[in-house]
C-alpha cells in the first residue's frame, strides 16, 4: 500500500500525471508563442536571489490554463 511501488504512489501518480502534463505542454506553447528560452519556477528554487515583477508571468500562464 506504501511506498514509491505501493497502491497510493501509483494511484497518486494516475491522478498527478494528466495535470503535470497540461501544465508542462502549456508552459512550452506559452514560452514557444513569447519567444522565451527559459522558464523558471522560483516557488521551488530557493537560489534565486532576487526577480523582477515585470518578468513574472504565473497570471498569464494560470490564465492559458483555464
Amino acid at each position: 500500500l506504501f511506498g514509491t511501488e505501493g497502491e497510493i504512489m501509483k494511484r497518486r501518480m494516475e491522478l498527478i500525471q494528466p495535470i503535470q502534463k497540461r501544465v508542462f505542454d502549456t508552459l512550452e506553447s506559452f514560452a514557444k508563442q513569447n519567444g522565451y528560452d527559459l522558464i523558471i519556477d522560483i516557488a521551488a528554487n530557493p537560489t534565486v536571489l532576487y526577480y523582477s515583477s515585470n518578468i513574472d508571468f504565473t497570471e498569464r500562464v494560470i490564465e492559458a490554463l483555464k
